[in-house]
């Protein structure tokens, strides 16, 4: 699973493409005070688990996200499904819908997903 403030990395590395651990760094200056050792962790820690790949250039490394954000969402996603609801998708699609409050246009959208799954089927 990825941390919170490891997904303000990735969201930066999604926004400007591969960049540096000082990019990084400097990106995340207007919002955040971490100093260089810490998104340096942040980065090594992604790199550990497999959502960040990275270029060794020189003595500095050039990290590239391994997966789009939607990708990993999904992962993100079946991990809560597997640690938490025996792998079932369907389990917790449900128990989203019990807690949320969608609009009717969000529940026309999920219909339509759905609908579009189900055409897929083999």
């Amino acid at each position: 699973m990825v941390s919170p403030a490891e997904w303000e990395v990735m969201e930066t590395i999604w926004k400007h493409g591969s960049r540096a651990a000082r990019d990084v760094y400097a990106s995340l200056q207007t919002e955040k005070t971490w100093d260089i050792k810490t998104v340096r962790t942040l980065l090594a820690r992604l790199v550990e688990k497999g959502a960040l790949e990275y270029d060794q250039i020189g003595n500095s490394y050039l990290y590239r996200a391994a997966y789009t954000r939607e990708q990993l969402i999904c992962g993100e996603v079946r991990e809560v499904a597997k640690r938490s609801l025996d792998g079932s998708i369907s389990s917790l699609f449900a128990a989203f819908l019990q807690e949320e409050q969608l609009t009717p246009e969000e529940l026309e959208k999920m219909q339509n997903l759905l609908n579009s799954a189900r055409k897929e089927e083999p």
